[in-house]
């Protein structure tokens, strides 16, 4: 709860609303607006390919973040506690690494570059967690969080702009959030079957299968 004014407050401080795209046009607010329209959003082929490379991204991330404190607990003797502390190294990262993703992608001139390094690198880092101990495992987590945070910024970004009118930006943010809410259901389950089938490792490989699907769906996305 106390997150949640904190966050409202900084909200309210910090944003401030867009200026208005009907009046810079010339157009009166209360008359038909010219530009894409909203089914044009729902068809549009690169917004959906993005959701689904969002869905693929937060399937690992997530997944990752839910089992990898019991793995370190069950198989590699580490206190829960501690376990947990561990895991949550990439989130707290992402605090400060999806900023400079965005600030990254606006300097280069591209929103695909920086989210293509990150599917890759997730690809790497994410089932490589299982595999390291100690300082190592360390490295890996913040690693991950510095390159994870590449990703959420610069697919927002670059579906806002595929829509092609800025008036259309929360249709295609919202498109982008069904690929999101998606991914965050389907990733733990899957993992979460794997891992009492077939093991760990397999469990923790799969990660790397989800970031590679979202690395396609955000190469095969026609965005800058």
């Amino acid at each position: 709860m106390v997150y949640a004014l904190v966050v409202t407050v900084l909200y309210l401080v910090v944003v401030r609303p867009a200026p208005q795209v009907a009046e810079e046009a010339g157009i009166q607010a209360t008359g038909e607006a010219p530009g894409v329209r909203s089914r044009d959003v729902l068809r549009n082929r690169n917004i959906w390919l993005l959701s689904v490379a969002f869905a693929a991204f937060n399937a690992a991330a997530i997944a990752s973040g839910t089992y990898l404190p019991t793995f370190l607990s069950t198989e590699r003797g580490v206190p829960l506690a501690q376990a947990a502390l561990l895991a949550a190294i990439p989130t707290l990262i992402t605090i400060f690494s999806a900023p400079g993703g965005g600030i990254l992608s606006d300097r280069i001139g591209s929103r695909k570059k920086p989210y293509l390094a990150g599917f890759a690198f997730a690809a790497l880092l994410l089932p490589l967690s299982v595999l390291v101990t100690g300082s190592a495992l360390v490295l890996v987590l913040v690693a991950a969080g510095l390159t994870l945070g590449l990703v959420p910024t610069a697919i927002f970004s670059g579906a806002v702009e595929a829509a092609g009118d800025p008036r259309q930006g929360g249709l295609a943010m919202a498109i982008i959030s069904v690929g999101q809410n998606a991914g965050m259901l389907i990733g733990p389950v899957v993992v979460g079957a794997l891992a009492q089938s077939s093991g760990w490792s397999v469990a923790f490989a799969s990660l790397a299968v989800m970031a590679l699907i979202g690395f396609a769906a955000g190469l095969l996305a026609r965005v800058r």
